[in-house]
């Protein structure tokens, strides 16, 4: 199945750019023009990945990368924006954005950006329902630690 990305964009004709393209690069895209439609699109469905503005007409995206993180969803997420400000872009990686593009995106970085995000995410996702797996096992046989507990080999010994 496809991988799937919510562009959130006000600009129509930069996000149908965008939603053509990566159709073309073998991805389901679906667009939105402001933080509230994207709320309830993120709410509705499971992206993959979500590609924000940074500047919207209702709220900020980084606005709606908080509410995302609040309610504990990881999708990852790329900010983009006109205004490379530094300022902005440790905000946004602060917050949990995945990456930062300045605008106009070079696609082929962008390309590389999108799947080294998604495949980054898809194996941390595999490495946790293994360690949730793993953790479930160990909790039958001890109670809590107060302690971080690491994964490796030598570390279980």
């Amino acid at each position: 199945m496809a991988p799937s990305i919510l562009i959130v964009e006000d600009d129509l004709t930069f996000s149908t750019m965008l939603k053509t393209w990566l159709g073309k690069k073998g991805y389901h895209v679906e667009t939105v023009g402001n933080c509230a439609r994207a709320r309830k699109a993120i709410s509705s469905n499971n992206f993959n990945l979500i590609l924000s503005d940074l500047r919207l007409p209702d709220q900020d995206g980084m606005q709606l990368l908080t509410w995302m993180r609040e309610l504990q969803i990881n999708t990852p997420f790329i900010m983009m924006t006109s205004y490379g400000e530094i300022q902005n872009a440790v905000t946004a990686m602060k917050l949990g954005a995945t990456d930062y593009v300045k605008k106009p995106v070079q696609p082929d970085e962008l390309l590389k950006k999108i799947q080294e995000a998604i495949e980054s995410a898809s194996s941390q996702a595999s490495v946790n329902h293994k360690s949730t797996k793993d953790k479930k096992e160990k909790s039958s046989v001890s109670l809590t630690n107060n302690f971080i507990e690491g994964e490796s080999e030598v570390a279980q010994q």
